[in-house]
């Protein structure tokens, strides 16, 4: 947090709700969506890493290098029932938040969240 700022966070499931859900922050900073690796071995059946753009990930804490992406469904539980969504997230190892959703979906798609 920034002078007491919090990032806009919702907790989700990745693919399955017969995962356990986990803290999807929602980062307006952010130009592409990210998991981190150990989220994504925690899933039941995790999806196979592919190969994708080579992107160096500029952070507070130094630079990661980003080699792959995996296809996952984003599932929350809202009021007016469940909304799944298919993104593309790249796999970062060492990330802390286990889900970051970027930019790189929420405008193409003009996604907006309520608080």
């Amino acid at each position: 947090s920034f002078l007491g700022a919090r990032a806009t966070e919702a907790l989700g499931y990745i693919n399955s709700r017969d995962n356990n859900p986990v803290p999807v922050i929602f980062d307006t900073g952010s130009d592409i969506t990210l998991i981190s690796y150990t989220a994504l071995q925690g899933l039941s059946k995790p999806p196979r890493v592919r190969a994708g753009q080579k992107i160096n990930l500029v952070q507070v804490t130094g630079q990661t290098q980003i080699e792959g992406f995996v296809p996952i469904d984003l599932i929350f539980e809202t009021n007016k029932g469940l909304v799944k969504m298919g993104v593309e997230a790249y796999v970062v190892k060492g990330m802390s938040a286990p889900f970051i959703f970027g930019n790189d979906f929420a405008d193409q798609y003009a996604i907006s969240m309520i608080r």
